[in-house]
């Protein structure tokens, strides 16, 4: 017994202890040390996720199925990455039987057991293996009332592989106007990228639209979005007695969508946004591409969507930031973006060749991106222009030349007259004179804002389809507006650059680095002048090492480095390559450095697991006799015992001709577990002692503040979570030469999620945050008192027979004043048609109306970007609550029984913008302001929809009201739109194949317009239709009804239009699942109008008919061929009195894939 004993232990132990033994040899645990850039390698296996740990510790993002590291908040230049890889053993191959019997035979024999798929005939786009979805289209449109209008369509989407070793993806377009995803979520879809790639197992070639960013290189650090060609391959060579050596070359020839531009914004007390961005040329008005922004808050990387940090209009350029990321003045903004800049063709040639020799690994790349001169996009360069250009050299912010055009009067567009030199024009050249009249009115002129007292025009109010501009005389000789007739040209620009650096290992613990660049910047390829300061170098070079003190299990560890980087005064970066903050680190934000920069830097540090970690830096800036510092900083972090102490401070002392500082500055983060809370303190504190260089004495830039905060939170917050915390801020500023008290902040904030019960979550955020101002003669704001919160809660109970869910929103920000231009499109093709009403031969604003019939559908709604904005308070509530008791009463009896016949939806959205703080009322969402001119804007949305026996085959009712309300503000005023209504429709089915509905609608809709008096109108209305339905088939459907509509306008200043309208309505469908359908409708219209009949408000009661006796008709045919093809006929028609029959028609064959 005893024997069975000792047998069974030791094979427990040679069991247990195996494991040990292996993971010991074969660990799958790794630690590196790399710089911190954007994203972060960490390794060319792939990472096991949540097993990487950082010290110091920062907050990162690893991307799904990559071994990258996105760092959020790290502040060091390079951090200890500990993880776990996946085991090797997972990347080989492991087979039951050998793949070659499988493969065909081609001697002639068959194989009986084997199957083959007889082909289908009605598939006429098989494409072997591909995964394929899509469509190609082709139609034209035509008729009496229109010219032809061709339209076509293809979308292709492919995955899959082409041979055993090929693959290819693929999402091919042809749309005319790609469309951007919105940027309120934090993943997009791509819906305007347009490629095919082909790949193998080593190597992939790309067409189309696509990506390139982070080249293994520290000065060329980039992301472009570019459409053309790239090609990728990677293969390995070396002996079988040495180490399989690797090599991976790259390279891109290909178009620019976009470029870089950096904006870094002061955000303004209470202020959620928008915030305009702008261009790297200051451009106003600009397109981001899509996903290309990143976003950061005093240096923090910050997170797109809804439910993070922000929220980004792309095609505005305007980001707003949410109630989770409040806005105050101290908050330090910076977005780094590409836009959209066609001004010239901009090509761009990279060439990348990554050398991986084993303990040597070496870089080289190769980036280049131009403008064609003589291929301007948005600007058309006279003779004129081009010797403007040439003479300007390097000092393009003075480019201007005069936009004045002479094209002729064109209909559509807002044009002007000359009025050449005279003594009236106060010396100026010509002046510019909004016309219509087509004789004069033959200048197409563009006007570019030059800032208030340095122009001669202004912008007024005005109906024409478009802004115009007004002349000024000056007074005394100084200019009274802010516009001129000039343009700034763009000038063509060139940027290269040639990095060769590499890696070396020492042994496992020391590392060393270096990378030589050279740039070139051309900031005016039509110029030869100032092309002196083209050029310029860079060098960085630096090396580390990790070494174990002492023999235990876990040793303290020393980690010793050292770099130095040179960067010469010509030296110009593609895009950002140093820290974010680094222009704060060096206390350089308002310095114009011009001389060469050699910056060596010394570090120290020491690490001990369970303990924490301590690291020293020992940096020097030198830029010539312009600039001079010297920096120290250090950093701590301490886990013992439940405590978690994080300490970074840093001490920069500068001199020099531009800058004489003293710069002190310290973050501490501490958190203690005591139980289920976590208290904790952090503070931030700067003091900036800027001396004017040349005395001792305090200049206007020096500042200090100081900023705490306490909190306490719970620890687990699996699935419950709440945080409490007070933060406090005095800021200093310079009087009398020391720095004194300027303004006290006090904010408060909670944070909540209950997510225990699924059925039942509620999640908000609340803070609220007071300013006062100490000192007027330091800071000039006004004492600010911001609320800013979100609530979220979602309900669900007695198995969904009752759900609910609810968002409120408080906040600030601002308003755009919103301007519309009209475009004429081909025909049919838009939304709105244009009237016009008074006969003058013009396109105005009020003039434009949504287009009743599509061969009328002419013109588009374009919104114009505009800068001029309005402070605001906002608030947003939305929900919605779906009552059906039949889940929870589907068995009952008696009353229960009836109630269930019951269900209900309700939505109400409601947004509202008002101009000045009223008390606790600008909480309130249902408030009605007691002045109209104190709300801004406003969107109300609520529709109740109310049914019986909705799945009775027999009967069934539903009642609705819905109440739409909309008010914006404009360039020319505000408007506003509603529309209130009843609906009901009562269902009879008492006979097979039968159905009665009765519908009926009683409402109110209006229109109010400060600018145009015409358009404003209230129109009550009652209209019923009784409609029988026979189906006798699955295939067949006939509709008759009769129609009673009485309209009646009751503004008081209008003579009272009425419409009384009387129809009957036919409507016969044909459908054959997998054949086609065919739909006929037939309509007899009577109306009766009393008022003139050229108004936006006939037009509305008359929904583009005539008064008297009409009639429309329409016929479409849908024809399936086989499983692939699609043929559409279309023709409509209609007639009214006096006035010629309307024909139109429409072909289409739409083919799927």
């Amino acid at each position: 017994m005893k024997r069975e004993i000792l047998r069974l232990l030791f094979t427990a132990l040679i069991v247990s202890g195996f494991p040990l033994l292996v993971s010991g040899q074969l660990s799958n645990i790794r630690t590196v040390k790399r710089p911190v850039t954007d994203t972060i390698q960490i390794d060319s296996l792939p990472v096991i996720p949540n097993s990487v740990v950082t010290k110091p510790k920062i907050q990162f993002e690893l991307l799904a199925g990559e071994s990258k590291l996105v760092p959020q908040n790290a502040t060091t230049d390079s951090i200890e990455i500990t993880y776990r890889i996946f085991p090797t053993e997972m990347f080989r191959t492991y087979q039951n039987k050998n793949p070659n019997t499988f493969r065909p035979d081609y001697t002639g024999k068959q194989n009986p057991f084997s199957y083959v798929k007889a082909p289908d005939p009605g598939e006429g786009f098989t494409l072997s293996s591909l995964n394929k979805s899509g469509s190609i289209s082709r139609g034209i449109n035509f008729g009496n009332n229109q010219n032809l209008g061709v339209n076509s369509n293809l979308n292709l989407q492919l995955n899959g592989k082409i041979t055993d070793d090929v693959g290819v993806r693929a999402a091919i377009s042809d749309e005319n106007i790609p469309v951007q995803p919105e940027g309120n979520t934090q993943q997009l879809q791509d819906f305007d990228q347009v490629y095919i790639q082909v790949y193998g197992d080593n190597s992939q070639l790309t067409a189309g639209d696509y990506m390139i960013e982070d080249p293994n290189s520290y000065f060329l650090d980039y992301q472009k979005r570019l459409r053309g060609g790239a090609f990728e391959t990677e293969f390995s060579f070396g002996s079988d007695r040495d180490k399989d050596y690797k090599n991976e070359v790259g390279a891109s020839a290909a178009l620019s969508r976009g470029k870089f531009a950096r904006n870094i914004i002061q955000g303004v007390e209470g202020n959620q946004g928008p915030y305009r961005l702008s261009g790297s040329d200051n451009e106003q008005f600009i397109i981001i591409l899509s996903g290309t922004e990143k976003v950061y808050i005093d240096g923090k990387l910050l997170k797109r969507g809804e439910d993070y940090d922000y929220v980004i209009d792309y095609n505005k350029a305007e980001i707003t930031f949410t109630a989770l990321q409040p806005i105050t003045k101290d908050e330090r903004i910076i977005v780094e973006f590409q836009y959209s800049s066609q001004a010239y063709a901009r090509s761009l040639l990279e060439f990348h060749d990554n050398l991986d020799l084993g303990k040597l690994k070496l870089n080289f790349n190769a980036y280049s991106e131009q403008d064609s001169k003589n291929q301007p996009f948005q600007q058309d360069i006279n003779d004129n222009q081009r010797n403007i250009l040439e003479n300007v050299g390097d000092d393009i912010e003075n480019a201007f030349a005069p936009s004045a055009n002479a094209v002729g009067y064109q209909q559509g567009e807002v044009l002007y007259k000359r009025i050449p030199d005279s003594v009236e024009n106060n010396g100026v050249d010509s002046i510019y004179v909004y016309s219509t009249n087509p004789d004069s009115a033959i200048y197409r002129v563009q006007f570019s804002d030059v800032g208030p007292g340095n122009g001669n025009y202004i912008e007024v109010q005005s109906g024409a389809n478009g802004r115009v501009y007004e002349y000024i005389a000056p007074v005394n000789g100084q200019p009274q507006g802010r516009y001129e007739p000039v343009i700034l040209l763009v000038t063509p620009k060139q940027r290269q650059m040639f990095t060769f650096g590499g890696t070396y290992d020492v042994n496992e613990r020391t590392s060393s680095f270096f990378e030589v660049a050279l740039s070139k910047t051309d900031l005016n390829t039509f110029s030869d002048e100032d092309s002196g300061d083209d050029y310029g170098q860079a060098v960085r070079a630096g090396i580390s090492t990790n070494q174990p003190l002492g023999q235990s299990q876990k040793p303290l560890t020393l980690s010793v480095g050292g770099d130095i980087e040179y960067v010469n005064d010509t030296f110009e970066p593609i895009q950002r390559f140093r820290s974010i903050e680094f222009d704060r680190d060096w206390n350089i934000r308002d310095l114009d450095l011009t001389k060469t920069q050699f910056l060596p830097t010394f570090n120290l540090g020491l690490f001990k697991d369970s303990l924490g970690s301590m690291d020293y830096a020992f940096k020097s800036f030198m830029g010539g006799s312009e600039y001079e510092a010297l920096r120290h900083s250090g950093k701590v972090n301490v886990e013992r015992n439940g405590f978690d102490v994080d300490f970074d401070a840093s001490q920069t002392t500068t001199s020099g001709e531009l800058s004489k500082s003293e710069y002190y500055r310290h973050k501490t983060l501490a958190t203690k577990e005591i139980s289920f809370l976590e208290i904790g303190y952090r503070d931030d504190l700067e003091n900036n002692l800027r001396y004017t260089p040349q005395t001792d004495s305090l200049n206007n830039t020096a500042y200090g503040w100081w900023e705490w905060e306490a909190f306490v939170q719970k620890a687990d917050s699996a699935e419950n979570f709440y945080k409490l915390g007070y933060t406090n801020r005095t800021d200093r500023g310079v009087k009398n030469g020391n720095l004194q008290t300027a303004t006290l902040g006090n904010m408060y904030a909670f944070q909540f999620a209950l997510n225990k019960n699924p059925n039942s979550t509620l999640k908000g955020k609340a803070t609220y945050r007071t300013l006062e101002v100490q000192d007027t003669s330091i800071y000039d704001g006004d004492p600010e008192r911001n609320l800013i919160s979100r609530l979220e809660y979602s309900f669900r109970a007695l198995e969904g027979a009752i759900s609910s869910t609810s968002f409120y929103e408080i906040g600030g920000g601002l308003e755009e004043e919103k301007e519309y231009v009209y475009v004429e499109v081909a025909p049919g093709q838009g939304t709105y048609t244009w009237t016009d009403y008074n006969g003058n031969d013009v396109q105005e604003q009020d003039e434009f109306e949504i287009a009743q019939f599509q061969d009328q559908a002419n013109f588009m709604r374009i919104s114009v970007t505009t800068n001029d904005f309005v402070r605001t308070y906002s608030n947003q509530f939305n929900q919605q609550l779906n009552l059906m008791p039949v889940r929870a009463w589907r068995n009952e009896d008696g009353l229960k029984e009836f109630l269930a016949k019951f269900s209900n939806q309700s939505s109400y959205r409601i947004s509202r913008k008002t101009l000045r703080d009223e008390g606790f009322d600008r909480f309130n969402p249902f408030y009605r302001a007691a002045s109209d001119s104190v709300l801004i804007s406003m969107t109300n949305s609520f529709r109740n929809t109310l049914f019986f026996n909705r799945s009775n085959e027999n009967y069934g009712m539903e009642w609705t009201y819905q109440d739409l309300v909309n008010k914006n503000l404009l360039s020319n005023g505000f408007e506003s739109r509603s529309d209130r209504y009843h609906l009901t429709d009562l269902r009879l089915n008492f006979i097979d194949s039968w159905q009665i509905n009765l519908i009926g609608r009683l409402g109110t809709k209006s229109t109010s317009s400060e600018f145009f008096q015409n358009r404003n109108y209230n129109i009550e209305y009652y209209r019923a239709e009784p409609v029988v339905t026979y189906q006798p088939s699955a295939k067949v459907q006939v509709k008759l009804s009769v129609e009673y509509d009485e309209q009646n306008n009751t503004l008081p200043e209008i003579d009272g239009e009425t419409a009384t309208t009387q129809s009957v309505n036919s409507e016969l469908r044909w459908n054959q699942v997998g054949k086609g359908s065919v739909i006929m409708k037939a309509s007899y219209i009577d109306i009766d109008f009393d008022g003139p009949t050229n108004s936006p408000v006939a037009y509305e009661m008359l929904q583009g008919l005539n008064s008297g006796v009409n009639g429309t008709w329409e016929v479409s045919f849908q024809r399936s061929i086989g499983k692939n093809l699609q043929v559409n006929l279309t023709y409509a028609g209609r007639k009214s009195t006096d006035v010629k029959t309307i024909h139109t028609g429409n072909m289409q064959v739409r083919a799927y894939f």
